[in-house]
């Protein structure tokens, strides 16, 4: 048995790059030269050791990178006051180790000295210590306390992370920053005192303590990195001192029990998400040193009833206060420059954002925000109901500026406004009409999305173009009119239109996008004009009711399946038939008899061909000038009289679609 050990050793060694000769008592060393020595590799049966002070002699002062690395049979181990250093590595995975006495001459502990030693449930750090290496004690799994003692200046990186087990954290009261993720991940860690003497808590560095509560931090604290308490889904309150300047991203992000909290008045900036979904959140006052709050700063605090905006605050992030349902009101002071896109965009219960009339940027009028000429609507409070209009200075329609307006019914848009922004009515799930006015050239992606009351929409002839997702699952919408100025419908523009029955395609388009119409699973027919060129991908997939697509010009080029799931007919002119072949994306095609009231052949009875037929009224072959034999069209022939006229009414308005 001795035999096999001894051989397995010699394997393992081997496999390391293990070559140094000097062994003594199941310890490889080598010789630094100066009568001490360095343990390079253990080599014992494992158990409990206690570490000799001296081998061959020499005295033992450091333990070499990975020396102990994944001796799985250690169980406890005892360091001697002679050893000053602990190595990269040395117990890495030594998954059997439960506890560890650091001797008192041990000043410093390297890079994942003891990461991955799963069982590990104590460990006692001299009082010479000054550096803890990054991971050195990461995922340690069942270690429940820990005392960094004052000699400690640092705690670098993923120190600690993974402690799962940990329960309680003394900081020294030397240490003067907590590295990234120091602490990430100590799920059982449920208080934690940061002493006056740090001064940066790093990034991540207590993210996903989900039992941590509450936290002092102490007064010499300059700033809090990003993501340092994110998912700290028990902390209850905080209190930032008047040391700290900046609040990083994301720093308290989904502290889901955080009911209060203090921002010192040293606080110069709220990075983006900083608090955001901190749901029980219900009272903030931003002091007076804040200049930026970042975008999505509170985003989604959904318990927030008040905030106070301090006076220099000179920008407000995007969405900063986005979807904070219980905001009923909001003061901007005269200092605020910058307010970015939907920063109070979905608060369902905001009546009224309030500005400084000394403001130089912004203004307010009957609760809604513009800016300071009211040239642009920039936010309308989703808690208010009923209809609004527009008033007739604003000439453009802000990002988001409606989002989340569940209450509003109706919404006039005036001749002066030329464009509607991104996301403009998104979520306006009460919204039944809108007017949009004759100079709108501009309708922004998502303007519409969502507007699930909406029944009808009128796009006029200014607009044209229509942006991606504008009107998507508008699932009450029955009718569209795209004006003949509209070159391009965006991707996904009227997809999942449920309730759409019918679509009339300006002359203008000359390319419908991807999915534009994807599952308007009620459209019947759709009416294609010359002008288009180019139909995108699974354009029309899903449209199951669809049994007739009437293209008045050539084949345009088709995107990949556009009618995928669909049995529909392709109807073309009679003009056209040579560019025409029996299938077409996969469908049928057939050739349109025109009707022989279509008088311009165009395979529409429509406005063009009643002019034609009114200007030959009545007149009299061989008489009349205006005698037209096109119109001619029924016994006696030779006059233009009421029996043309019966005929031609009964082919009122008859394309191949409405035959189906």
């Amino acid at each position: 048995m001795k035999r096999l050990f001894l051989l397995s050793i010699a394997a393992y060694l081997c496999a390391s790059g293990f070559t140094s000769a000097d062994t003594f008592g199941g310890y490889a060393y080598s010789d630094n030269g100066n009568g001490t020595c360095t343990i390079t590799r253990y080599i014992g049966p494992g158990g409990d050791i206690t570490i000799p002070d001296t081998l061959g002699g020499l005295t033992v002062t450091s333990i070499g990178d990975r020396a102990f690395e994944y001796w799985n049979i250690l169980t406890s181990v005892i360091i001697p006051d002679s050893v000053t250093s602990i190595g990269n590595g040395a117990f890495y995975s030594c998954t059997s180790l439960t506890s560890v006495v650091i001797g008192d001459s041990v000043t410093s502990i390297g890079y994942a000295a003891f990461d991955c030693c799963f069982t590990l449930t104590s460990i006692v750090i001299g009082d010479s210590v000054t550096y803890i290496g990054g991971s050195a004690f990461a995922s340690c799994k069942s270690l429940t306390g820990v005392v960094i003692p004052d000699s400690v200046t640092n705690i670098e990186y993923y120190a600690f992370w993974g402690c799962t087990s940990l329960t309680s954290v003394v900081i020294g009261k030397s240490v003067t920053s907590i590295g990234d993720s120091a602490f990430q991940n100590c799920r059982s860690l449920t208080s934690v005192v940061i002493p006056d003497s740090v001064t940066s808590i790093g990034n991540s560095a207590f993210a996903s303590c989900t039992s941590l509560a509450s936290v002092v931090i102490g007064d010499s604290v300059i700033g809090i990195g990003d993501y340092a308490f994110e998912y700290c889904t028990s902390l209850a309150s905080v209190v930032i001192g008047d040391s700290v300047i900046g609040i990083g991203i994301d720093a308290f992000r989904s502290c889901t029990s955080l009911t209060s909290v203090v921002i010192g008045n040293s606080v110069t900036s709220i990075g983006l998400r900083a608090f955001v979904d901190c749901t029980s959140l219900a009272g903030v006052v931003i002091p007076n040193s804040v200049t930026s709050i970042g975008g999505s700063a509170f985003s989604s605090c959904a318990s927030l009833t008040s905030v106070v905006i301090g006076d220099s605050v000179t920008s407000i992030g995007s969405r900063s206060f986005y979807s904070c349902t219980s905001l009923t009101s909001a003061v901007i002071g005269d200092s605020v420059t910058s307010i970015g896109d939907g920063a109070f965009g979905d608060c369902s219960n905001l009546m009224a954002i309030t500005v400084d009339t000394n403001n130089p940027a912004y203004a307010s009028s009957d609760g809604v925000l513009f800016n300071k000429s009211q040239t642009t609507l920039i936010q309308y409070p989703a808690g208010l109901s009923g209809s609004y209009a527009i008033p007739d200075s604003v000439t453009s329609i802000e990002y988001n500026a409606f989002w989340g307006c569940i209450s509003l019914t109706g919404v006039v848009i005036p001749d002066s406004v030329t464009s509607i922004g991104y996301g403009a009515f998104l979520d306006c799930t009460s919204l039944a009409s809108v007017v949009i006015g004759d100079s709108v050239t501009s309708i922004g992606h998502y303007a519409f999305e969502r507007c699930t009351n909406l029944t009808s929409v009128s796009i006029p002839d200014s607009v044209t173009s229509i942006g991606g997702y504008t009107f998507r699952s508008c699932t009450r919408l029955a009718s569209v009119v795209i004006g003949d100025s509209v070159t391009s419908i965006g991707h996904s523009a009227f997809k999942y239109c449920t309730s759409l029955t019918s679509v009339v395609i300006g002359d203008s388009v000359t390319s419908i996008g991807t999915e534009a119409f994807e599952s308007c699973t009620s459209l019947t027919s759709v009416v294609i004009p010359d002008s288009v060129t180019y139909i995108g991908d699974y354009t029309f997939d899903s449209c199951t009711s669809l049994t007739c697509i009437f293209f008045k010009g050539t084949p345009p080029a088709l995107g990949w399946d556009p009618f995928d799931d669909c049995e529909a007919t392709v109807y073309y002119l009679p003009q056209n038939a040579a560019s025409w072949r029996w299938f077409f994306g996969g469908l049928p095609t057939a050739e349109w008899q025109l009707s022989i009231a279509d008088l311009n052949e165009d395979g529409n009875v429509d406005l063009i061909d009643f002019l034609t037929f009114a200007a030959a009224w009545q007149a009299v072959s061989g008489v009349d000038a205006a005698y037209n034999v096109d119109c001619d069209l029924a016994e006696p022939f030779g006059v233009i009289d009421i029996a043309d006229l019966k005929l031609f009414a009964s082919e009122w308005l008859i394309t191949p679609c409405q035959l189906q």
